[in-house]
């Protein structure tokens, strides 16, 4: 699903559904919905007139890098400002097949 700009609105599509479902057909449906990347939440969670719980809680450090081209950069955040530091150089053996050159990251 990476660059799929239409993922919103089929999840939104199916939300409503699996609502208007449980209310129609006076079922309960419980929705649990988890993520790591959603902006909105609060405005999620009043439209689905659920439950909020967040936690920052995390088991391994995050790691941040960037792509641009073939090259990769660390993301170094500190308490004062966020740099970039060269990490490495990808080989894309198929262009054709991987444009992007996402094949080697997915398989790290």
């Amino acid at each position: 699903m990476i660059g799929e700009g239409v993922r919103g609105a089929r999840l939104e599509s199916t939300l409503s559904k699996l609502m208007f479902s449980s209310v129609r057909k006076e079922r309960f449906c419980q929705i649990i919905g988890m993520s790591a990347t959603l902006p909105n939440l609060v405005e999620i969670s009043n439209y689905l007139h659920a439950e909020l719980f967040t936690s920052d809680f995390r088991p391994v450090p995050l790691e941040q890098f960037l792509k641009l081209n073939k090259f990769i950069y660390k993301i170094e955040e500190t308490t004062k400002n966020i740099s970039t530091r060269y990490n490495r150089q990808l080989t894309i053996e198929d262009g054709k097949m991987d444009p992007d050159g996402l094949y080697p990251l997915i398989l790290e």
